[in-house]
């Protein structure tokens, strides 16, 4: 989830190009149906989203059975806000990625989370 069009195509395309499928969502809150539709290996989540701060994003995935263990890879660059929540950096099945990132360390989160 990402609410950046040109984030989410480079996205698709690196992970395409690595043979994995991608969806992308711009919405935190759509996005969680989604998720909860389709049960992903990983979600990508922006922590700024014009609907929802990435942590209540994280909060309704947690509230639900279905969605809770589904592994989370932030991606974003509010370093600050992401500190101040000692819950998200602690969380095993979360792993925060800061922007800018190089290409390469995104690539391996990816394989890191999804096993």
């Amino acid at each position: 989830m990402n609410d950046d069009p040109a984030f989410l195509e480079l996205l698709e395309a690196l992970l395409g190009a690595e043979d994995y499928r991608v969806i992308t969502h711009q919405h935190g809150h759509a996005a969680f149906e989604l998720v909860k539709a389709t049960l992903p290996d990983l979600l990508i989540l922006d922590w700024w989203l014009a609907d929802a701060a990435g942590e209540e994003v994280l909060a309704l995935l947690a509230s639900d059975d279905t969605t809770a263990q589904v592994p989370v890879l932030i991606c974003s660059a509010a370093l600050p806000s992401l500190q101040a929540s000692q819950r998200v950096l602690g969380q095993p099945t979360y792993e925060v990625l800061l922007k800018p990132f190089d290409i390469d360390v995104l690539l391996q989160a990816v394989r890191r989370l999804t096993g």
